[in-house]
């Protein structure tokens, strides 16, 4: 009985162990992820700017790596956070899809105004 409790135990902390590992790991490239997109990020912006934005963004990373580090997690979570949109919980793309279709109506609307107008005076000149 002594011997099948100890296996039992055993099992629980593997298992256990193994379900903590899992979420550890998950944790991390979910980190290494926002880390990641936050340096992309920085470095459109250090694009803007063009070749000086460049250079000083790469002689960031070599001289104040801890730094930049840590602001390419928080602009990769502040980004994140404030995008609404996940690989878990994608957008709907019908009302985007309504919202083009909307757009285009418009303009054909404006369209037809515009060459209406210029029939009229094209009569009227005559």
């Amino acid at each position: 009985m002594d011997g099948a409790v100890t296996v039992l135990l055993v099992g629980v902390v593997i298992i256990g162990a193994l379900a903590l590992l899992g979420v550890a790991l998950r944790l991390a490239l979910r980190i290494i992820g926002r880390g990641i997109t936050g340096a992309f990020l920085l470095f459109a912006f250090a694009a803007e700017q063009g070749f000086i934005g460049i250079a000083v963004y790469f002689a960031c990373w070599v001289f104040i790596l801890p730094v930049m580090l840590i602001l390419s997690l928080v602009v990769g979570f502040v980004v994140a956070s404030s995008d609404g949109a996940s690989a878990s919980q994608p957008r709907p793309r019908a009302s985007d899809e309504a919202r083009w279709q909307e757009e285009d109506r418009r303009y054909e609307e404006h369209r037809l105004k515009l060459v209406e107008r210029a029939r009229a005076r094209a009569n009227g000149a005559d």
